[in-house]
């Protein structure tokens, strides 16, 4: 409608399709004019309000904004429209200080909520919308929702700008704290936000938020949030960066990295330290860093504090130094250069090819989402309620086709694609989410996303996406990190080895290759002994000369060795009789190579369990709190991998006595063999409904009847692995006797005790060979 005034146009009313005014021109005395874009909210309706100047006698420029007021009018605005949806209360005053942290709390999480929340992007996922245990979840998403409000209080304020109107949101990024879980409904959070940076670049401003979010007073996940505020900004003086909760982790292998870390100024050892780095130390360190800028490349002051945290050989962190460094103009932080060159965690392993595809390649299987006709739901159910996303004619007038969808309902939308696609809908899995948005989504656009496991991080996959108008250009990237389902390592002990094993790993990987390298150096430095060549050749017979300055060395190696007897007297005596400190020699002999001698079997598998481990952990396969375990000499792996509780040289030291010992229990002729020997035996292969009791008796009815050692000494798995040691004699008995009832099936009476008894009277009518053979359920 226009209202006319002497016959020339006093103003311009435009109502929208509710009839509500929306737009209103109108020219007042003199040359003034004013425009008022209404916006209307939940409670009220504020308006967009800009003051022009005609000026006649400037044809080329003849209407002129009046900047003076402007931003304060436009973050009145915006103010007004974010608080009002916000729903919470929220303190309005402006802030100067770009340092300042505000706090808030008392978000409540609630069932319907959520639930429209997840209707309203897209995520279907029952964990929010069933009780699952008693509990309803509420997704990632909800964390910058629970602190939007408080986050507009600081990027409205002319601490950061003048005009959120030319604002655009760059990323969002989640990050959940280690050990945190999921948020429920019926929790109450709260947060803290501060400016974590503000940098002049060539587009504009860049103001990075960071928010930490808390539940009953415990830290469980914190956000990074950045925006660009358009236009020309050269108010150096007022930008700084602060990096908050930097983590780096260095580990020092020689003596000469002890001594350069030791020799920093800034490293400084707590009065009350309990431990001191030394060479294989894992140093983590916890920074925040703080800088003020001179120009773009140059800081006028440079910050840098925390603290260095020692892992023990129990896994446990202990803090042993504070990182305390300040400086004035300069172009690096030598701190985080001299953490970023020995960095051992902050590079990921990524695949070769970009990884593999998580979603079918074929567009017509890929998940497609719509996106919905209005950004009003989102808006009143995220408290963001910026114009830009609302309202038509104030998204026109800074230059937009029309209200632009939320970056955050993108985000949530494709991380609920990355939940289903890439966490199996395991929800908790997903401990950081990063989104970068791209492009401009648009009411009712159609979207289409693709995942792409790309490489690991600690133990973690990642996951990049890209979501992008179906047949159009990208609008968002993302970047995901995903715990791998529960894992338990478990090693195995005496048995598994084999000819050759270990070695196509020791082709292809530079960390299993270091392993088995530094063992063998080990081994034939202090015992004359390759452990590659056993591994690759099993040779039945090795003989160690002592010649010369290192034979005398490795020979006193050998002579140095000693055990206590068994005897009541306890007497110490040579784990090595034969080695006299004046024999030239010793010969090692095996009738099924030595790679079969409990000494070196022992080594081996040792060095091959670390080898593995070594590897998985340089490919980021390993994750935190992953669970290890072994059986028998595979506890001594377990304990290796967890932590750092023995030296590799230690290990082998340790596997090479204890298999000496197991070797020189027993007597043996001159070919190293003995009359015992063990056996796996599986009662499940004789027939249905056999178990464990039938070899217990058969072990009973053999040793009543034949002299000589005969009993389980492992009880691995019910009912289908026992492991059978005795003198080759009775193990070659036991099987025939196995063999038998195989042959014969169980007792139609059930009488097993007179079956049994049969079985071995049968066997033992004729000579038993021991040479040992598998049998129907042993195997030698």
């Amino acid at each position: 409608t226009v209202h006319m005034d002497a016959h020339q146009p006093r103003s311009l009313e435009i109502v929208d399709s509710s009839g509500n005014l929306a737009v209103n021109i109108e020219r007042s005395s003199g040359h003034a004019i004013e425009l008022n874009v209404y916006h209307p909210q939940a409670s009220d309706t504020t308006a967009m309000r800009y003051l022009f100047v005609y000026h006649p006698e400037q044809p080329l420029t003849l209407i002129h904004l009046v900047t003076e007021g402007h931003g304060v009018r436009m973050r009145k605005l915006c103010m007004s429209a974010w608080i009002d949806n916000a729903d919470v209360p929220t303190d309005n005053s402006d802030l100067f200080d770009p340092t300042c942290r505000l706090y808030s709390d008392g978000f409540v999480i609630t069932k319907e909520h959520v639930r429209a929340f997840c209707q309203n992007v897209g995520n279907r996922s029952k964990h929010y919308s069933e009780e699952i245990g008693g509990d309803i979840f509420a997704p990632m998403d909800f964390l910058i929702v629970s602190t939007f409000p408080t986050c507009m209080c600081i990027l409205t304020s002319t601490a950061a700008t003048n005009n959120m109107l030319t604002a655009l949101h760059l990323y969002n990024k989640y990050q959940i704290v280690d050990g945190a879980t999921t948020l429920k409904v019926g929790e109450s959070v709260s947060s803290d936000v501060v400016i974590a940076s503000m940098i002049n670049t060539p587009l504009g401003r860049k103001v990075r938020l960071h928010v930490n979010m808390y539940r009953s007073g415990q830290k469980i996940a914190t956000i990074e949030s950045a925006f660009l505020y358009r236009g020309d900004y050269i108010d150096i003086d007022k930008t700084f960066d602060h990096v908050l909760d930097q983590s780096f982790a260095v580990r020092l292998d020689t003596a000469d990295d002890v001594a350069a870390l030791v020799a920093k100024e800034w490293f400084v050892y707590c009065e009350d330290a309990s431990a001191h780095v030394s060479p294989g130390s894992d140093i983590e360190f916890r920074l925040d860093s703080k800088y003020r800028f001179l120009s773009e490349n140059v800081y006028s002051s440079i910050s840098t504090t925390g603290r260095a945290f020692i892992k023990t050989s129990s896994g446990q962190s202990v803090h042993v130094a504070h990182i305390d460094f300040e400086c004035g103009v300069a172009a690096k932080d030598p701190v985080i250069e001299y953490l970023r060159r020995h960095d051992a965690a902050s590079n990921p392993l990524l695949f070769d090819g970009d990884g593999y595809s998580l979603i079918s390649l074929d567009e017509t299987q890929q998940p497609q989402v719509r996106v919905p006709d209005s950004n009003w739901e989102y808006a009143n159910l995220s408290a963001d309620g910026n114009p830009l996303h609302i309202n038509p004619y104030i998204a026109g007038v800074v230059g937009l086709p029309g209200p632009v969808t939320h970056g955050l309902w993108t985000s949530a939308s494709t991380r609920a694609i990355v939940e289903c696609y890439a966490a199996n809908d395991e929800f908790e899995r997903i401990r950081m989410y990063e989104a970068h948005f791209v492009g401009m989504v648009l009411p009712r656009d159609e979207l289409r996303t693709e995942l792409f496991h790309v490489g690991m991080k600690g133990g973690r996959m990642l996951v990049k996406g890209i979501t992008s108008k179906v047949g159009g250009d990208p609008v968002l990237e993302c970047t995901a990190e995903i715990e791998q389902p529960p894992t338990a390592y478990v090693f195995t002990g005496q048995g598994s080895q084999e000819v050759g094993m270990g070695m196509e790993l020791y082709k292809q990987s530079d960390a299993a290759r270091d392993v088995w390298d530094h063992a063998d150096r080990h081994m034939i430095a202090r015992y004359g002994v390759s452990l590659l060549n056993i591994v690759r050749t099993n040779l039945k017979e090795l003989t160690v000369h002592f010649g010369g300055r290192k034979g005398k060395a490795i020979r006193q190696n050998y002579v140095s060795l000693t055990r206590r007897c068994s005897s009541d007297k306890g007497d110490v005596v040579p784990l090595f009789p034969e080695i006299m400190p004046s024999s030239p020699s010793y010969t090692y002999r095996s009738p099924t190579g030595l790679l079969n001698s409990t000494q070196f079997t022992q080594v081996i598998l040792l060095t091959f369990a670390m080898a593995a481990v070594a590897d998985m952990r340089a490919n980021s396969l390993v994750q935190e709190d992953a669970a290890f375990a072994g059986h028998s000499l595979g506890e001594y792996s377990a304990l290796m991998a967890i932590s750092n509780l023995f030296t590799l040289e230690g290990v082998l030291e340790i596997g090479f006595f204890r298999g000496m010992l197991m070797q020189s229990a027993v007597e043996r002729d001159a070919q190293g063999r003995s009359q015992y020997s063990m056996v796996a035996v599986d009662p499940s292969r004789l027939c249905r409904g056999v178990d464990d009791g039938v070899l217990v008796l058969a072990i009973s009815a053999i040793c009543e009847r034949s002299s000589g050692l005969l009993e389980v000494v492992n009880y691995n798995v019910r009912g289908s692995q026992y492991v059978v040691a005795g003198t080759l004699h009775q193990l070659a008995v036991l099987r025939l006797v196995l063999n038998d009832i195989s042959t014969h099936g169980a007792p139609a009476d059930g009488d097993w005790q007179a079956r049994i008894s049969s079985a071995v009277k049968g066997v033992l009518a004729s000579p038993v060979d021991s040479q040992p053979a598998r049998g129907r359920a042993t195997i030698s």
